[in-house]
């Protein structure tokens, strides 16, 4: 069997066992392309959930196995430097989700690796691993703020949060409000540094698109709870909450209360004629919002729609910035993701050939030449640093000895250059005195 047979039977397992189907799972099965390394590096698994768990508490098993393989990747000029840690799939999650880490335009950020939880406050030029008080494998999100560190997850259907003041030397647990008792996933949302609440969502159905809303003005000691119209995703930006939401993420709202109440806010009318899947990544310098929309391929389509909206208004109107198709087929549903810092928004393609793509108000949007990035897999996630700095979490298949032995590989690189050459970050912490 050849690397593109075991690709195909990678993907197919995971599309028979995993439900339901959410932008990260469709960008991972986008990707094909397999490879193999000189690196001597620990490997993380996750394993899907199948449809007969949907109403029950399942976790997400991470396995990290040490394996050496033949082969070159890297550069075009030759072999990247040998990589001893490696990014953990993920957590207790009650479907698949990538490889999770975060990084701001501060400089703070975390990764989940198979040391465990590291943080960094220099963009990654350097890692602390942090003791935690639960297992790593349990923690569903993290946020990290100048001394601060919050961690999220959930137990038994229900949320949990863990608070240290001091980079983690302690740790003190937080008491959340009921909620509703079907809690599935957990979301930290922060601004400038601090969080300011958890997005839950709830395991109503196969399409996860029940929540809750979590309100904390401390920095995640105390929380408050209100109910959400949706679940989905938040992001909050110059005071003001964006929630996209919805079975097939299209609809989105607004709160200026701190999530204590939402109103619906309109959205492009050829958006909702396209069927547009939604993402708020956040507002430029000047206060406009920005808004990315992913029309799905036609049924006898073979191409996909990547639309960049702005509104000076909070939403009230929205103005058409950038438009651009890619082959590649995709359902409805399916988001791109992306990141802000100042003027600059990175967007990452769905589907077909792993792109990252850069906006500018004024400049428009425009493909990187992504050198060291494309062919390590599909981009997962992006994290801006600043307009010309940011991180891409990568995700692709490995079946090291046959398709028994499939799995995903989670690699975080970087880039300085407005997204033209990438390398691989080094996440080996540093010695502790």
């Amino acid at each position: 069997m050849n690397d593109l047979d075991l690709s195909h039977e990678l993907r197919s397992t995971v599309e028979r066992s995993a439900t339901p189907v959410t932008a990260v799972e469709a960008r991972l099965r986008a990707n094909t392309s397999m490879h193999q390394s000189t690196d001597v590096r620990t490997w993380a698994t996750w394993v899907p959930r199948t449809p007969s768990l949907v109403g029950a508490a399942s976790l997400l098993v991470v396995v990290a196995v040490l394996i050496a393989v033949v082969g070159l990747r890297g550069s075009p000029n030759g072999p990247t430097s040998k990589i001893a840690v490696t990014l953990m799939a993920s957590s207790s999650d009650s479907f698949p989700t990538p490889p999770r880490d975060e990084v701001s335009s501060s400089g703070s950020g975390w990764a989940l690796t198979t040391k465990g939880l590291e943080i960094t406050s220099n963009g990654g030029a350097s890692f602390a691993l942090i003791n935690t008080p639960v297992p790593v494998a349990t923690i569903g999100d993290v946020a990290v703020g100048a001394s601060s560190i919050v961690l999220a997850g959930w137990k038994d259907f229900a949320p949990w949060v863990q608070y240290s003041s001091d980079n983690g030397a302690t740790w003190a647990s937080a008491t959340l409000p009921a909620g509703s008792g079907n809690a599935g996933g957990v979301r930290l949302v922060s601004e400038n540094g601090t969080v300011v609440g958890m997005m839950v969502t709830d395991v109503t159905s196969s399409n996860f698109s029940a929540g809750e809303w979590y309100a904390t003005s401390d920095g995640g000691r105390t929380w408050t709870y209100d109910a959400a119209p949706s679940g989905g995703t938040v992001t909050s930006s110059n005071g003001k909450l964006w929630l996209v939401g919805g079975p097939q993420s299209n609809l989105l709202y607004k709160s200026t209360d701190a999530g204590s109440s939402w109103s619906k806010v309109s959205i492009p009318q050829a958006a909702i004629a396209d069927g547009a899947a939604l993402t708020v990544p956040g507002a430029l310098s000047n206060g406009d919002v920005v808004l990315v929309a992913v029309t799905p391929s036609s049924n006898s389509g073979s191409t996909f729609g990547l639309v960049v909206y702005l509104s000076g208004g909070q939403g009230a109107t929205w103005n058409l910035k950038a438009s651009t198709s890619y082959p590649g087929l995709i359902g409805s549903g399916v988001t791109a993701i992306s990141a802000i810092s100042s003027n600059v928004v990175w967007i990452g393609t769905p589907s077909g050939t792993p792109r990252l793509l850069r906006y500018t108000d004024g400049g428009g949007l425009k493909p990187t030449n992504g050198i060291g990035l494309y062919q390590e897999g599909a981009v997962v996630e992006v994290g801006a640093l600043s307009g010309s700095s940011a991180w891409a979490t990568v995700q692709n298949g490995a079946c090291p000895s046959g398709k028994s032995s499939c799995m995903e590989v989670g690699s975080l690189l970087t880039t300085s250059d407005d997204g033209q050459t990438w390398s691989h970050v080094n996440l080996t912490p540093a010695p502790t005195s």
